[in-house]
């Protein structure tokens, strides 16, 4: 599936959008004990590429403008190198797995807290 469909929940987490990739599948494998789920979560993606937004950007990458959209230009060719674009990174390499450990707080729903911890794993194995 196209990674861009995932955009309206990484605008949530960061001021990035999906611009192109392709996931081929997510795996993950959750418990959930005593408010607190532990688990890893595999996603198999690629040619994953992201941009900076100016909707949750802040300072002049939130400007609008040529100075923003040039602030913003830079930003997301510096974000592509902080991201992993394939996983796994080669034919003959394993995926890269991420760790779930997330608390449930007082204040979270029930789909805030499944996501929070999910995201978390999803971002240690797309961040570098």
């Amino acid at each position: 599936m196209p990674a861009a469909l995932f955009n309206s929940f990484v605008v949530e987490t960061r001021a990035l959008q999906i611009e192109r990739g392709r996931v081929a599948e997510i795996a993950f494998d959750v418990v959930v004990k005593n408010g607190r789920a532990r688990g890893t979560v595999t996603p198999r993606f690629n040619d994953l590429s992201v941009s900076v937004t100016r909707s949750g950007s802040k300072g002049i990458l939130g400007g609008g403008g040529i100075p923003g959209g040039a602030a913003r230009r830079i930003a997301s060719f510096a974000a592509g190198g902080m991201l992993r674009a394939n996983n796994p990174e080669g034919v003959a390499r394993a995926p890269r797995i991420g760790t779930i450990g997330h608390l449930f707080t007082p204040d979270e729903t029930l789909i805030a807290f499944l996501w929070s911890g999910v995201r978390d794993g999803l971002l240690l194995v797309v961040e570098r």
